[in-house]
């Protein structure tokens, strides 16, 4: 059973059956954790958590997701997502292929069908 309170709401929290807490800083410990092992074990990279940097998290419908960086990644760029319903962690690490600058102005405004 899940309980969410109020004020849990506001902090990002969730308490699990136990009275077990999954805030915003306990998600971060848990995902830099996720990617340190994983890429060290598939990708043979080592990494310690103070490299580690969030990109972007997000808070959704019962789901917390982040990107990390460090610069020992290079290409490479995780994504970690946890489940709360299913109470498990998904690690996807994706590959950076190209990086291609638009100036503003130009910007494709139109609606092209």
């Amino acid at each position: 059973m899940i309980m969410i309170s109020s004020q849990a709401l506001l902090r990002g929290a969730f308490y699990f059956e136990g009275g077990e807490k999954m805030g915003t800083y306990e998600f971060e410990k848990i995902a830099k954790n996720a990617v340190i092992k994983i890429m060290k074990e598939q990708y043979n990279i080592e990494l310690n958590i103070t490299e580690l940097e969030f990109v972007w998290f997000a808070h959704e419908l019962g789901y917390k997701k982040c990107t990390l960086w460090a610069k020992k990644l290079g290409h490479y760029y995780p994504e970690v997502t946890y489940n709360r319903d299913k109470d498990e962690l998904y690690v996807d690490i994706y590959l950076k292929q190209s990086n291609t600058r638009i100036e503003s102005k130009n910007f494709d405004r139109e609606v092209h069908e």
